[in-house]
């Protein structure tokens, strides 16, 4: 995957998120190149599911209504 070949050349830069061959796992392991296209759509889109469910995004979205009200 391009992106991952990207970042893999970032890892001399001195980030300090990204300074291991670990950091690059981890990297691949959340972009579930692993998976086909298909199956991974399939993952983000629960994943979104997931996030929105939660207490603190449904706060977080009540707020930002409440403080950009036209």
């Amino acid at each position: 995957m391009e992106l991952l070949r990207q970042f893999s050349q970032m890892i001399s830069s001195g980030i300090p998120q990204l300074n291991r061959k670990t950091d690059l796992d981890y990297l691949s392991k959340a972009l579930v190149v692993a998976l086909d296209e298909d199956e991974a759509a399939k993952r983000y889109t629960a994943l979104i599911h997931k996030s929105l469910d939660t207490k603190m995004s449904q706060i977080n979205f009540a707020v930002h209504i409440l403080a950009h009200r036209d």
